[in-house]
Formats: structure tokens, sequence, C-alpha cells
């Protein structure tokens, strides 16, 4: 059956529309002007001697791409090209470079992958697949400012789907947007980098079966995540849904996260991170936590469902974070706590945490405050002095199991939860309601 989910997302994002396990490319807000060049492709009917004309096109795309000049768009016939391409030649703002899969057709560029070291790029429409181990991902971006990889299918590529490394330069303003990126032996999207990775957009793409992370971002600033779904990553090596690692400055929301082998979203010594309307569930750990030194995190209007399948397996795990919001979360049927604090990693500080939602249907292993478990709500309000005007009920939502958890019209979430800037924007009823989807009469 196909369920659809209404999120509504952080960031003035609105309100989005999805079917389970499937998201429709995230429209490019910037006009594509007009190029001044436009270089053909056609395996079938072209040669490298070509001048690269409509009636005299090029037979690869890696001779295409030595000859790009400000302006120039690449457009490529359907085929299977063996190439290595490699993109050196930057574009500007007002004359970017495009290179893109032509109106209607069926591009693979196989073995050899796809190196981009370049400003004004994007990469639109074309599948990357089978290309070679180590650093040779199927797409793998080495530096440069203002690129975009839109629509691009990644898949069975040794070194991972996309690899963003800043080795000969810094990567500013990257944005990848629509897509799939499955079956890879490495992350469907792995982003590494330090001060020089800044400004990542990733939306509407979907990241499935990949031997490591779903997505995996390390050491990068100014992150934007949205309605991306993440599903079956990292099964035989307790890799997440999404992995963030001393990232500073993210806005994390309307992901759905599901069945991967550890944690959905989880964070590793992040700082200024907001967390919400996602959505995490049967993932083998986890469905969200903080850990190893973060700072300044907020989770907002999440659910966290069925995660794990021993009682170390939280709906929410906390340790070793200064500065941790809660707020309107729904937390139900996870094997061990569905809120947890801890000090074992290190100490938990500057605690606000409110008007979310706890539930087992056995009454077990609601909340676990350091070192004490609670299966007794007012027992944990009265000792912790949070959660005041949290709920312990059935969160009576339509359907779970088929991914649909959209409030029913006597669920007790309903108009529970509190009002927050850029989360609950736009709410239904005397006040927002708990949990990722609003109820809509």
């Amino acid at each position: 059956m196909t369920v659809t989910r209404r999120l509504f997302l952080a960031a003035g994002l609105g309100m989005v529309s999805f079917p389970s396990h499937r998201l429709a490319a995230f429209a490019q807000g910037t006009p594509t002007p007009t190029p001044k060049r436009i270089l053909y492709v056609d395996q079938n009917s072209g040669d490298d001697g070509n001048s690269g004309g409509q009636s005299d096109p090029f037979a690869t795309i890696a001779r295409a791409s030595q000859v790009l000049e400000p302006g120039d768009r690449v457009e490529i016939a359907s085929g299977s090209y063996e190439d290595k391409v490699v993109i050196g030649a930057s574009g500007t703002q007002d004359a970017p470079i495009a290179i893109a899969a032509a109106p209607n057709a069926d591009v693979q560029v196989s073995k050899g992958g796809i190196r981009i070291a370049a400003d004004f790029i994007t990469l639109d429409g074309i599948t990357v697949e089978n290309a070679g181990s180590g650093d040779d991902a199927g797409i793998y971006i080495t530096s440069g400012k203002n690129i975009t990889v839109r629509n691009v299918t990644a898949r069975k590529n040794d070194g991972g789907g996309v690899k963003i490394s800043p080795a000969d330069g810094p990567v500013v303003d990257l944005r990848i947007s629509g897509g799939t990126f499955a079956d890879n032996n490495g992350a469907g999207i792995v982003a590494t980098g330090s001060d020089v990775l800044v400004g990542l957009q990733i939306d509407g793409v979907t990241l499935t079966d990949n031997a490591g992370d779903g997505l995996q971002i390390e050491r990068a600033s100014q992150v934007t995540v949205s309605r991306i779904s993440t599903a079956r990553n990292g099964k035989d090596d307790e890799r997440n849904g999404v992995f963030l690692k001393q990232v500073r400055g993210a806005q994390i929301g309307g992901v759905f996260s599901e069945d991967n082998g550890h944690n959905g979203i989880a964070l590793r010594g992040a700082e200024n991170i907001l967390i919400s309307r996602c959505i995490s569930r049967g993932n083998s750990h986890h469905g969200f936590d903080s850990i190893e030194n973060g700072k300044k995190i907020t989770y907002a209007n999440n659910v966290s469902y069925a995660n794990g399948s021993s009682d170390q397996d939280k709906g929410l795990y906390v340790t070793a974070t200064e500065g941790i919001t809660l707020l309107n979360n729904i937390l139900f049927e996870n094997a061990g706590d569905q809120l947890a604090f801890s000090n074992e990693g290190g100490n938990v500080s500057d605690i606000a945490s409110d008007h979310n939602l706890v539930y087992r249907s056995d009454g077990d292993r609601l909340v676990r405050w350091f070192s004490d478990y609670y299966s007794d709500l007012a027992a944990y309000q009265a000792k912790s002095g949070q959660d005041a005007a949290s709920l312990s009920a059935d969160p009576r939502l339509t359907a779970p199991k088929d991914d649909n958890y959209t409030p029913l019209p006597d669920s007790p979430v309903i108009d529970a939860g509190t009002e927050i800037a850029q989360v609950t924007d736009g709410y239904s009823g005397k006040a927002p309601d708990i949990g990722a989807i609003e109820y809509r009469t």
C-alpha cells in the first residue's frame, strides 16, 4: 500500500507530502541561465575528433569535459559511457556549466566515475555506477563552490555513491537535490572535511541498501538536510541512516530513517543542531541519540517507534551533551527506554524536556533518568523536574506499522505540544500537536 505522510519541516520549508519510502525531487529554486554554447555527446554517432556540435557530437563525456568554458551545457545522449570524467574547468555565477542527460535520455557513466574540482557546476540526470575502489566514489568532489548534483543515481560504486572531501581546496555551497544513492560499497553520501566544508544542502534524496551509513557528514558547518528517506543501510556493519560527527550548525528536517544497521539519526560531538519532523523506526539500536560532547542539541516534533531489540536500544538516548532540548516528540514501543539520559559517556547538563509522549504498551521502561529507571511518568517527573506537561499514553496514530503516523481524531497528541519557532509555524488547532505530523480535519 502507498501511505502519504505530511511533514512540517524546520527552516520555513512548510508542508511536504511524499509516498512511503519515496520522495519527489526538490525543485531547484534558481532558474538555469540560457547556455552560451551546447556541446553534444553521443557514443553511437560521435567521435572525439569532432567539434561537439549537434551534427558532429563527441563520443565521450571525458572529451567534452576537456573543452568546457563558462556558460557551456553538455547534453549527453542515451548510452553506457565507460569514461573517467574529470571536471576541472569552472563556470561563473552568470555563466555556470551544466553536464546533463539530454531530454528523455538514459545516461550511465560506468566504471570510471566523475570527479569534480571546479566552481559553478551542475550535474543533472545521470546515473553513475560501478566506479572503482578507494577514493574513486561514483561522484568524487574535491573542491569547488556552488556545485549542484541534481536527480542523479549513484549505485554499486565501490567507494560510495558520492564522496565530498576538500582535498584540492574548500567545498562551499554544495547542493545535492533529488536522486537515489543505493547499493554502494560505502556510504550513500559521505562528506568529510573541516572548516573548508561549508554550506552543504541535501534534499529530496533516497539512500538505501548501502554498506555504510546512508548519509555521513563529518567536520562540516552550515548543513541543511531535508525530506530524505534512508533505509536498510549498514545492515552488516552497524551503520546509521544519518550520521553527523563534529558538525557545527545543522538543520535536519523531514527525514524518514528505518531499518538501518545501527541508529536512525546519530550525533557525535555535534554542536548547534536542530532535528525536527523526523521519523525513526525499526532501526537496530537507537532511534535518535546525542553523544561525545554534543552542545546545543534540539529534538523537536519527531517520532521514534519500534527501534531496537533489547534493553540497550533506546528511543532517544543522550549522554555527554551540554544543552539538550527535547520538545513535542513521540517516543513509543522502542525495545529499551523510550527516553534515556545517562552520564556513562560524559555529563549531561542544561536539560529542557517537555511536551513529549513516552509509551510502551507493557507499561515498562518509559524513562531512564541517569541511574534511575521509571515505568511511572509521575515518579520520573517528580524526581527530575522535567516533562511536566508530557504524557504517557497510546499516541493513537493511524497505522504506524504501515508507516502512517497521522494522529487519529481522538489522539492525545493533538493540541498537546508547545510552539517552537520555524518548527510548528502554521499549526492547526489551539496548540501544536506532539509528533512529526500535524492533525488536520
